[in-house]
């Protein structure tokens, strides 16, 4: 049997050029596969970018500073035990394709009139009448009445101090394609997401008060049943920005 060398050389030529094919591609591939990231780096949308210094946590491409002990820390904001606030300092994180190191500074952050520069968001001036506390606007207590933290006191009875959270908005310049919704058991108040009540609660104002039970009277912070009467569950739910959308969210 004669055999048909014309064809075999065809086919033979067929099976090298899908094989310099296929691993010219393969070679293709490797080439442009994005690079993995360092120990030291962090991959965000295909990018890799620094790591966070010591005494900062990442949010997306920037890094925020982390409260000292001794203050409470709400979203981007440590709240000093005497009331007062801060916005906690920022930079935007060095791609691995830049050689220029970041500035240590904070964005600016351009807010409509009547808003303040909070945590990188425009958050309302309180009202008069009403100081603010980190997102929160407190109100002042009665000439007639101390001053015990949240509460307005006499000798006869306390009450929650008047509160709110104020008005907030993203800032003109701020890009909020990669804004995700607030995760599940918070609920969206303009820029900012708060916790829900937990169960028996209601939310007043800015805090979350316990229900009296059926068989007990409702004394504003106080429950009554019989001549017993106990204080009710009173906490401030906990506040933060809306989250940014990362490859890794």
């Amino acid at each position: 049997m004669q055999i048909p060398w014309k064809r075999v050389a065809i086919a033979v030529v067929i099976v090298l050029v899908l094989m310099v094919v296929f691993f010219s591609s393969r070679k293709k591939e490797r080439f442009e596969s994005p690079q993995k990231c360092t120990a030291d780096q962090d991959e965000i949308d295909g990018t890799c970018y620094e790591r966070c210094r010591q005494g900062f946590y990442p949010t997306g491409t920037s890094c925020y500073e982390l409260c000292k002990p001794d203050e409470k820390t709400e979203g981007v904001v440590c709240i000093s035990s005497d009331g007062s606030s801060r916005t906690a300092s920022s930079y935007d994180r060095t791609s691995a394709s830049s050689n220029v190191e970041a500035p240590f500074i904070e964005t600016t952050t351009e807010c409509d009139e009547g808003y303040d520069d909070f945590s990188g968001f425009c958050i309302e001036k309180c009202k008069d009448g009403f100081t603010k506390s980190g997102f929160l606007c407190l109100g002042n207590c009665p000439s007639n009445m101390k001053t015990l933290g949240v509460m307005c006191a006499d000798d006869n009875k306390s009450t929650l101090k008047e509160s709110y959270f104020p008005g907030s908005k993203f800032p003109k310049n701020r890009d909020t394609s990669n804004i995700m919704p607030c995760r599940d058991g918070y609920t969206t108040n303009g820029t900012i997401c708060i916790e829900n009540c937990p169960p028996n609660h209601i939310l007043n104002g800015t805090f979350c008060m316990e229900i009296c039970k059926s068989d007990e009277t409702d004394l504003d912070t106080m429950c009554l049943k019989g001549q017993s009467l106990r204080r009710k569950l009173i906490s401030v739910p906990r506040v933060s920005t809306l989250p940014i959308k990362t490859s890794s969210s």
